[in-house]
């Protein structure tokens, strides 16, 4: 949570520096580029981490608000040797937290997260920040790199798009873009006050925006985070579209269009099987990774893939960006409603879906699953009865105090019944009172 150490004035001010200290050992005053979403406490954040950077001898691009794949653009255009984000993404308006990308715009590993702690707390009294005012050149640099994302003279005249940004930190960028399509769009959620960000709308809240893409009878509805690197979508009926049919959508649009450079999708752990199932009647095998984009995109990297994502809204398309970015994937399915000319429910793919459930626990600590009496032959038992389909995923949450439990397979019964059981278990050998 925003205010308790280490997201704070001084963690802040610690992991610039920090970040400036590495960097050095292999190019001295590196150029770091800064950006936050429009959390209140994220200018306090951003200065500090900017008096950071500079007081170790970094040079900064301080982008102000700005969204997260317009960070990767600015450190992609400009050379420079990492990026911060100052977000706590698609989470309430009371967290925040901090991105760092390295120099080819990737999500650093978790290695390098380990010598930035190792480095973290070594700052002394630091000067104020320099070089670190903001600028728009985020802005110009951003647009160039979206308008290489599809064809010259994008035009989607005659489309009627409903869009929630969140009141974000693509409030301002994203409706502008939009509107130079000739589209007839209805926005919601481009009122940021600091203390509204996903509150009530964006990507893990799409009522809203169901409401407005059938008051105004749009062909679709595009719902962004707070940073913007993810999106889910709603049909012109106003019910929003699981995760797993937007990546079987774009996969076989690309597969369409020969655009797919090779025969595979990666896709996270918490992918249904019936995607899975869907790609390889395509003929696409799906890359199974662990939870996160950031593992999408290392996997992306090392398969040589060209798309990829997560059912939870970061689609990553690497032919025009290293990472998740939810305003290029509304405008690429734009582009795929203007060519259909039809709404988005009539070009959905037509596949079942595993019944699957995800439920939450609340964590007093994190402690070992394989600490937690009987779960482990708890989960193996339940994964059997489950039968050849069936599957059971267990992780922490990587930004709140919380287990997740993921359970999959043909018999919705049997599914919400293990998922009870490893909830009760968990909560009795750790839960939060």
């Amino acid at each position: 949570m925003s205010g308790a150490f280490p997201v704070s004035a001084e963690g802040a001010r610690k992991v610039g520096f920090a970040i400036a200290e590495i960097l050095k050992k292999n190019k001295p005053a590196p150029l770091v580029a800064v950006g936050r979403d429009t959390r209140k406490c994220g200018a306090g954040l951003q200065d500090e981490i900017c008096r950071g950077l500079t007081g170790a001898g970094a040079r900064v691009v301080c982008a102000g608000i700005c969204p997260t794949p317009a960070v990767v653009s600015l450190i992609i255009e400009s050379g420079a040797e990492a990026g911060i984000m100052v977000s706590a993404s698609h989470n309430p308006p009371e967290y925040n937290g901090f991105k760092v990308f390295n120099s080819d715009g990737l999500k650093i590993p978790q290695e390098a997260e380990a010598e930035i702690e190792s480095e973290f707390g070594k700052s002394g009294d630091l000067p104020p920040p320099r070089n670190g005012e903001e600028n728009g050149l985020w802005k110009t640099v951003y647009g160039d790199a979206l308008g290489g994302s599809a064809p010259e003279g994008r035009d989607f005249s005659g489309i009627k798009i409903a869009l929630d940004c969140a009141n974000g930190a693509m409030s301002e960028i994203a409706p502008e873009i939009f509107e130079k399509t000739g589209a007839a769009l209805y926005t919601i959620g481009c009122e940021p006050d600091g203390d509204n960000i996903n509150s009530g709308c964006g990507s893990l809240q799409p009522a809203a925006l169901g409401r407005e893409v059938r008051r105004r009878g749009a062909a679709f509805g595009a719902a962004l985070d707070g940073d913007g690197d993810r999106v889910s979508f709603c049909c012109e009926n106003g019910r929003e579209v699981d995760g797993d049919k937007i990546i079987a959508l774009f996969a076989a649009a690309m597969v369409e269009t020969q655009t797919l450079k090779k025969p595979s999708v990666a896709a996270t752990v918490m992918s249904n099987k019936g995607l899975e199932i869907f790609l390889e009647n395509m003929g696409l095998k799906m890359v199974r990774t662990a939870v996160g984009d950031r593992n999408v995109a290392d996997a992306m990297k090392k398969e040589g893939l060209n798309f990829g994502g997560e059912k939870s809204g970061h689609l990553i398309f690497s032919d025009y960006s290293t990472g998740g970015d939810g305003l290029l994937a509304a405008l690429l399915m734009a582009d795929m409603v203007k060519e259909k000319n039809k709404p988005l429910s009539l070009i959905l793919p037509e596949f079942d879906l595993f019944p699957q459930v995800l439920k939450n626990v609340r964590v007093r600590e994190r402690k070992s699953f394989d600490s937690m009496p009987g779960l482990r032959g708890l989960v193996a038992a339940r994964e059997k009865k489950l039968g050849r389909a069936g599957r059971i995923h267990i992780r922490y949450s990587g930004t709140e105090p919380l287990a997740r439990v993921l359970v999959e397979g043909e018999d919705e019964s049997a599914v919400n019944s293990a998922a009870e059981e490893i909830v009760e278990t968990i909560k009795r050998a750790g839960g939060a009172p």
